[in-house]
């Protein structure tokens, strides 16, 4: 009896072990990229203001302040739990024309910062437990404005903490990439712009205990390529923008040797989200000359992923 029992337990063990999926997420990449695409988009609003002249403003400066709330859903694979998720925070930034030269009239430079915080929530479909991440960054931008063409870079920093019943794992990214484009104006209230870019972001995570696997500590660098395009429509009380984008990634990331009950474990290979879409709609009414009040979704969709967010955002402009 004795010993049906012994093997009993041990049988229950192996089949937990063999059965156990590895929970992970690059929400911290995700929630990164929020702040750092919302930046951009508050630089091609300064962009707005310099190609259509617009008659709003003194000084060629806008401040933003944001607050949203977005979920999202990814599937699982290869021993990897798929996870849903929700997100709050808020995000601020500010864009300021630079003084003109008097040489190069047609030439304008435009500088921004973007600062946010975000509290996630991840709740792992296979087991049925949860995390928490709450992550900070910043990014800076310059921006050329030649006649029509643009040109501009950014650097960005965030740092995510990941904490469950358990454990907690630091995560810590980096963000650097080039942005050229072509504004076309449609009529006197309207311009599309074309642009293409290149980004390179790197994960670097530390070593953490998470649900009984060791996870070591890993760096993630992924390049990305980004082709799109960002309609304004601007006029009397009424702002609408449309910015949509195809981003392509090449990542070395998301394989797993883990520590598990003092063996060494390949678990396997977490899929990855090599191609997406994201999209934004923009719908603002101008509370008076310089102020503009706007909501806004975006969505964020792969074969693996999807994340759809919501946001109430008020600018002032100077």
């Amino acid at each position: 009896m004795k010993k049906n029992y012994i093997v009993g337990v041990m049988w229950l063990l192996f089949s937990i072990i063999t059965q156990a999926q590895i929970l992970n997420n690059n929400l911290d990449v995700i929630d990164s990229d929020i702040i750092n695409e919302k930046g951009k988009n508050y630089i091609r609003e300064g962009l707005l203001s310099e190609v259509l002249d617009r008659e709003k403003g003194i000084s060629g400066s806008e401040q933003h302040i944001e607050s949203f709330y977005g979920e999202g859903n990814t599937d699982g694979g290869n021993n990897f739990s798929g996870f849903n998720s929700s997100t709050k925070g808020i995000v601020i930034g500010t864009t300021s024309l630079l003084k003109k030269s008097d040489k190069t009239p047609q030439r304008k430079y435009i500088t921004g910062v973007s600062l946010g915080y975000l509290e996630s929530k991840i709740k792992y479909k296979n087991p049925d437990q949860s995390d928490k991440m709450k992550t900070m960054g910043g990014n800076i931008y310059f921006a050329v404005l030649n006649d029509r063409n643009v040109a501009f870079t950014h650097l960005g920093y965030s740092h995510s903490t990941a904490k469950d019943g358990v454990g907690r794992q630091d995560r810590n990214n980096l963000s650097v990439g080039t942005e050229l484009g072509r504004v076309y104006p449609l009529n006197k209230n309207t311009f599309i712009y074309p642009y293409i870019s290149l980004e390179y972001c790197g994960s670097f995570r530390e070593k953490d205990s998470k649900k009984n696997y060791w996870y070591e500590k890993e760096s993630i660098n992924i390049g990305r390529g980004n082709i799109g395009f960002y309609y304004v429509y601007d006029k009397n009380k009424v702002r609408l923008s449309l910015n949509t984008k195809y981003t392509g990634e090449i990542s070395n990331g998301m394989d797993k040797n883990i520590y598990s009950w003092n063996s060494i474990e390949n678990l396997g290979t977490q899929k990855k989200d090599n191609e997406y879409i994201t999209s934004s709609l923009s719908l603002g009414y101008y509370l008076s000359k310089d102020m503009l009040l706007s909501l806004e979704v975006t969505g964020r969709y792969s074969k693996r992923s999807e994340n759809t967010i919501y946001g109430l955002k008020i600018a002032h402009i100077f």
